[in-house]
């Protein structure tokens, strides 16, 4: 859909954006039940549809919330990829919260896999977070406050603290640069 003239694709998006909306808000409910069978082709779905209407900052939403969903089914390499992937599309459509939750999701990886590189992550999230006004939401805090004790359980105190506040003062592209340095498992 992306050779239509730009008028269409506009007429279409708003036509149908509650169609996808509706997908994506349907696969939020089914990640946050643990409905992850569930949950990972209606983000699929919602993806090809952001995907065929060159919507580049939805898609990495859609991309990120699978690549959450296909982590937590037990498949982290490609979790690790589809998060990957998002944060790549976010950091091309300039959508900084999307950059923040693409790293966090990214530290999160790297926790699971051991990986000394999340807390420097968690710590450019947090500064991106800061400057955009955008805490993590309510729903995330859980998660987010257990990755971010762990790794500091995990390197001591004072390791984490000195990492995560070099991550906070990483610039963005600083930061997706990094993402690029971790192993992957």
């Amino acid at each position: 859909m992306t050779d239509l003239p730009r008028g269409t694709v506009t007429f279409l998006y708003h036509r149908h954006r509650g169609q996808y909306r509706a997908l994506d808000n349907q696969g939020r409910v089914a990640h946050g039940h643990g409905e992850f069978e569930r949950a990972a082709p209606l983000f699929e779905q919602a993806l090809l549809l952001w995907q065929e209407l060159g919507n580049t900052r939805n898609a990495a939403d859609s991309l990120h919330s699978l690549g959450l969903v296909v982590q937590e089914r037990g498949e982290g390499s490609q979790g690790l990829a589809l998060l990957e992937q998002a944060l790549a599309l976010s950091q091309k459509a300039g959508d900084m919260l999307g950059i923040a939750r693409s790293l966090e999701g990214i530290a999160g990886m790297a926790l699971v896999s051991k990986q000394e590189g999340a807390a420097p992550l968690l710590g450019a999230a947090a500064a991106l977070r800061e400057a955009l006004g955008a805490p993590v939401p309510a729903r995330e805090r859980e998660d987010h406050d257990r990755a971010a004790a762990a790794l500091r359980t995990a390197l001591g105190e004072t390791a984490f603290a000195g990492a995560w506040t070099a991550g906070g003062a990483l610039s963005p592209e600083q930061a997706v640069a990094e993402t690029l340095t971790l192993p992957n498992e």
